[in-house]
């Protein structure tokens, strides 16, 4: 269910910032529920396991749009192709 939450009894660490959350899990603090992107390279490399698999919750759908009315300048075009395929990348 995707209302279900998890407290822990004691709180081992906090922080706002995913990437410093993502490195107190791989230190052994805690679990940490965060992007995929984040998270993928720490568990191809076997510092992370997935736990919970049937609380994580859906996958968003990510669009990335840009002017379609009229010629798009190139600085335009270059930036989003680059997006685009950096996107491809991270959402494998």
């Amino acid at each position: 269910r995707s209302d279900t939450q998890i407290q822990p009894r004691r709180t081992a660490f906090v922080t706002d910032d995913p990437e410093t959350e993502v490195q107190a899990a791989c230190a052994g603090l805690g679990f940490t529920q965060t992007s995929e992107y984040l998270l993928r390279p720490h568990v191809e490399r076997g510092e992370l396991v997935r736990v919970l698999r049937r609380f994580e919750p859906p996958s968003w759908t990510l669009h990335v749009y840009r002017p379609q009315r009229g010629p798009v300048p190139t600085r335009v075009r270059v930036v989003f192709d680059a997006l685009v395929a950096h996107l491809k990348v991270l959402c494998r």
